[in-house]
């Protein structure tokens, strides 16, 4: 890869948004004068990148959804394929999230975190969003609408999972100053995949953060390349696991989804552990 992603800052309050886009001009409503600048601490990175511009949108968030109240108090993390195998397909996963989280109230009441999973450490971006990064659905939108363009490798095969699933593990990204919530017990992390070709075995960091209630996980795998026996070993069981050839049975995994997270509220949390 010859282009750099946008680097951040690791602490402070997130200011005017400053973007700068792989080797374009910038998208519409992006600033490209500036770039952010980047310290490192050795730490698991985290951003806090202000959120991109919010993009205007005529539906609003309903009161109440199929599975319950609108207003559900649940921290999820959704880890996007960024690899060579997902980018004739990464605007079908930011679409299915944005459709996936307009049922519930984003800020208030779900906060959503973001990182892009890359194919090796050299390409490794730090996580997107903090849990308190995304205060609304128009702001999630903004960061979906420009997550593979600034975000995305796309350049080579290979996933970095179990890496990610430690940062978003870390005391660092679970701290309650960072949006993670300890008082409440749904947490979930969303893995959205077009490959499980993983750098290494990700299954015992899946099974520890489980196993210590931290986060469920949920797996999503898109396409002919991902073995779903890998994915199920991740999210802990079958039923934590989905699958999807094209866009429209990508979505149609939405209300499965959601049926989850709002037992998860139910159950303390558990969403698989097999």
């Amino acid at each position: 890869m010859t282009t750099s992603k946008p680097a951040v800052v690791s602490t402070g309050t997130p200011g005017a948004p400053v973007t700068t886009a792989k080797g374009s001009t910038g998208a519409p409503g992006v600033s490209t004068t500036q770039a952010p600048v980047m310290t490192t601490t050795g730490a698991p990175a985290v951003s806090t990148m202000t959120p991109p511009p919010a993009v205007s949108t005529t539906q609003g968030a309903p009161t109440t959804t199929a599975f319950g109240n609108a207003n559900l108090n649940f921290d999820v993390v959704f880890l996007f394929d960024g690899s060579q195998a997902a980018q004739p397909v990464f605007n079908n996963f930011t679409k299915f999230v944005s459709t996936l989280m307009v049922s519930y109230t984003v800020g208030p009441a779900a906060h959503v975190g973001i990182g892009v999973v890359a194919p090796d450490a050299d390409d490794q971006a730090p996580m997107v969003a903090q849990l308190n990064s995304i205060q609304s659905q128009s702001i999630l939108n903004g960061y979906l609408n420009t997550l593979g363009e600034y975000w995305g490798d796309f350049d080579h095969a290979g996933q970095l999972l179990d890496l990610n699933l430690k940062t978003v593990s870390s005391p660092d990204y679970m701290n309650p100053s960072a949006g993670y919530r300890p008082a409440i017990n749904n947490h979930l992390i969303i893995y959205i995949t077009a490959t499980t070709a993983f750098d290494v075995d990700p299954t015992a960091t899946a099974k520890s953060i489980i196993a210590k209630n931290q986060y469920g996980i949920i797996t999503v795998g898109f396409g002919a390349a991902v073995d779903n026996t890998k994915l199920i070993a991740v999210s802990g069981g079958a039923a934590c696991s989905f699958t999807a050839t094209d866009f429209a049975s990508l979505n149609n995994q939405i209300r499965p989804i959601q049926q989850k997270i709002w037992d998860a509220n139910f159950n303390n949390g558990v969403y698989c552990s097999s």
